[in-house]
């Protein structure tokens, strides 16, 4: 099947199976691939639906080849997502009701041209800062982007919007800086793993926050290129774009050439990275107190 009989049969036979749930069809601003047609479990008035994209179910009929049990998975995995945040109740008609759930984070510009027309933000470098709202205690927990609508809504500004996410970013997501073998062996002695000793090289450094979501941001803040200067004892360094979600910082020491790093940054993209959490496609360059484009 081609996608839209597949939309059209698959849909109706989840609703068949849903029996008292309600599933509706609507859209999703998705961050690097635009306006997406989406499944949501809808829930009460305050209640956060779930939701899955047609496009990414598709891809999963696609991959498994075969129809057998797909509205049924599909299903469950909306069940488990209303599980994860029963109880959670966001006053989404006042923003003093979600005032401290707001934060900022950081997404290519280019690539969300036209979400960035949906809501407010301001630039950073080449690159776009953007509120969200936090859904459950912590960030991995969920997430809702904050669109121009809602501040409508509020009747409050973009400006006071935008400081507000800025204000409780710096307040309560803590920058983390750490060498890149520390953490891969951290991460090794967590899982109960054996590995290589990663310890030994030194040459990469880990920016993100100390939730590692959404922590690329953590660039944009007053004086961190400035304490990485002073904790590298270097004056230049590389800022690699390794995710929406983390940086990481490569002394320059003269070792390889800029060409070289943005082929480098492509080819991970394009093999190793959600196409969701694709921060950048090149090198940033920092020396003489400023961060410059590469």
């Amino acid at each position: 099947m081609e996608f839209e009989e597949f939309k059209q049969v698959f849909t109706e036979e989840l609703r068949c199976k849903a029996r008292e749930e309600k599933i509706c069809i609507t859209f999703v601003q998705k961050i690097n691939s635009g306006r997406k047609e989406a499944i949501t479990l809808m829930l009460p008035p305050g209640a956060l639906s779930p939701t899955i994209t047609l496009e990414d179910i598709f891809l999963e009929y696609k991959r498994a080849g075969t129809y057998d049990g797909l509205a049924e998975f599909v299903l469950g995995q909306l069940k488990k997502g209303k599980e994860k945040t029963d109880g959670i109740r966001l006053d989404l008609s006042s923003f003093e009701g979600i005032r401290n759930r707001i934060f900022c984070r950081l997404i290519n510009r280019t690539a969300n041209e036209e979400l960035l027309k949906n809501v407010p933000c301001r630039s950073w470098m080449d690159l776009a800062i953007v509120c969200y709202i936090q859904i459950g205690d912590w960030a991995p927990g969920g997430s809702a982007q904050v669109t121009r609508e809602l501040v409508q809504r509020w009747h409050v500004t973009e400006e006071e919007v935008m400081d507000t996410a800025w204000k409780n970013t710096m307040e309560q997501k803590d920058p983390f800086f750490r060498s890149l073998g520390s953490v891969l062996c951290e991460m090794q002695e967590q899982a109960g793993i054996s590995g290589p000793d990663w310890q030994t090289e030194g040459r990469l450094y880990l920016l993100s926050n100390r939730e590692r979501w959404y922590g690329s941001v953590c660039m944009a803040y007053p004086l961190i290129p400035f304490f990485i200067e002073k904790s590298l004892q270097v004056p230049a360094y590389y800022i690699l774009p390794s995710s929406i979600h983390e940086w990481l910082i490569l002394p320059d020491r003269g070792e390889i050439t800029r060409d070289e790093l943005d082929s480098l940054i492509r080819r991970v993209n394009a093999t190793e990275v959600d196409p969701a959490e694709v921060l950048s496609d090149h090198a940033y360059y920092y020396s003489g107190g400023h961060i410059q484009t590469v």
